[in-house]
């Protein structure tokens, strides 16, 4: 199958700058004329959802949306989705977005980067629940880091149980990055690294370091 050529894409890892002002028509952004205007500022045929995410990941953010600027987003977070990327698409595509807005790198492959990373530091959780922490944070402008994102879910995991409903995430997750914030401020005052969860299995042991003759 025939794609249309791409225009160069920003750089992984640089945020998406502000844009100038739109035509009038291409500003309301669920009309067919900003839709029309993202895909000729992109090059390529961007579909209504990937738009819809990256709308949302710029207004989420307090930017406004604009075709140029959408398109830039949408071409940050472009690639090759994995099987697993194809369940909760519509998750893994708004954190793209979010991550593009966020100055990260956006691809799929650092989508799930991030998402294994906040596995890791919450000790357990699928796929679906880390990302759908991930979106609450960066809606409350909270670190949307993986570390911080997995402590949030240990957190919530721990204080709320496993019935995470979108109703408990939008309640409780601002609970959650106050606690984290709290216990970093502790752990600077004392001069402490805030504890680490491991990950190694119980009764497990490091194989000892050589030492260097």
């Amino acid at each position: 199958m025939s794609q249309e050529p791409e225009q160069d894409r920003p750089e992984s890892g640089q945020p998406v700058p502000p844009d100038q002002s739109p035509a009038a028509e291409d500003a309301d952004p669920s009309s067919r004329a900003f839709l029309d205007a993202v895909r000729r500022a992109a090059g390529w045929r961007v579909s209504p959802r990937e738009v819809a995410a990256a709308v949302e990941a710029i207004e989420t953010s307090g930017g406004t949306p604009t075709p140029e600027r959408v398109a830039r987003v949408a071409a940050a977070s472009r690639g090759e989705r994995s099987q697993r990327q194809r369940r909760h698409a519509d998750l893994w595509r708004l954190l793209g977005a979010q991550l593009a807005v966020h100055g990260k790198r956006s691809d799929p492959e650092a989508q799930r980067a991030f998402v294994g990373r906040a596995r890791a530091a919450a000790g357990e959780g699928s796929d679906a629940l880390i990302l759908r922490v991930a979106l609450e944070v960066a809606a409350n402008q909270g670190p949307l880091d993986p570390r911080s994102v997995g402590e949030i879910t240990r957190w919530l995991l721990a204080n709320v149980g496993d019935d995470l409903s979108d109703e408990a995430l939008t309640t409780r997750v601002p609970e959650a990055i106050a606690a984290l914030e709290r216990s970093r401020a502790e752990a600077r005052r004392s001069g402490r690294r805030p504890a680490r969860r491991s990950n190694r299995a119980p009764g497990r042991r490091s194989a000892p370091r050589r030492r260097r003759r």
